[in-house]
């Protein structure tokens, strides 16, 4: 389906009919999705000193190893587009923001304005639930300039002041990190925030869902395999945003 960005409601006249927010339409180019597999054998003779016991912690470790790689794919994908899914990048769709165009200070890194003010981007929209990035771009989160922090500060101070609070706060006062894994090849100095209520459209195939045993008695051997078949996407545009730094 295809979806463009949504319309404010209107004023609407007598007997007019109203505004369109949005269009849902079949895809106009086929997605193909792709099968993947996996497979075990092992001898009658193997049985004897390894329990089925090891051999399902074998499959499920294996299972495992496959999610966390296409998990790293498909993140990489969201963020530079796929043309096999018609799926532009993030750039060309306008939603990547330097940091230094948030604070004039944010020269070599990320300062805290340049970061609020990110996270505030746009939250009329939607509101960033995750954040996903390389190790050095988490480092240079934790480290951001103008971090606020109570090392020095005396909570039973007498002060003549009062305490401000955002009354329509538009982030999360804690945001779970993504790091993606070193071999992905994510852009250096990037980071990717979604509402993950609305940036992802994950599509399963039935059709590739498969499970199969067999036994060789000639080999004395057995195997198992095991299909399934995946596309990861984005949903809505409005829900990513990225952020580069110096």
């Amino acid at each position: 389906f295809s979806h463009p960005e949504a319309a404010r409601s209107q004023v609407t006249s007598q007997l007019a009919k109203p505004a369109s927010m949005m269009s849902i339409t079949t895809a106009e180019k086929a997605v193909r999705i792709p099968t993947f597999s996996l497979g075990i054998e092992y001898s009658d003779q193997a049985t004897k000193y390894v329990n089925l016991d090891l051999i399902s912690l074998a499959i499920t470790r294996q299972v495992a190893n496959e999610r966390n790689a296409r998990a790293n794919e498909y993140i990489l994908s969201l963020l530079n587009g796929d043309p096999d899914m018609s799926q532009p990048s993030l750039s060309t769709a306008g939603k990547v923001t330097t940091a230094l165009s948030l604070d004039a200070a944010a020269t070599a890194g990320i300062t805290q304005l340049a970061y609020m003010s990110w996270l505030y981007l746009n939250s009329k929209k939607r509101r960033i639930s995750h954040l996903i990035t390389d190790i050095a771009g988490a480092m240079a989160l934790e480290n951001r300039t103008g971090r606020p922090t109570v090392v020095q500060d005396n909570p039973g101070s007498k002060r003549i002041n009062n305490n401000v609070f955002v009354m329509n706060p538009t982030w999360a006062p804690e945001l779970p990190i993504f790091i993606v894994d070193s071999t992905v090849g994510w852009p250096v100095k990037t980071i990717m925030g979604i509402d993950a209520n609305f940036a992802i459209h994950r599509v399963t195939s039935t059709n590739a869902s498969y499970e199969a045993q067999e036994s060789f008695s000639l080999r004395r051997a057995n195997a198992m395999r095991f299909d399934f078949g995946q596309i990861m996407r984005r949903l809505f545009v409005d829900a990513f945003e990225v952020l580069t730094y110096a």
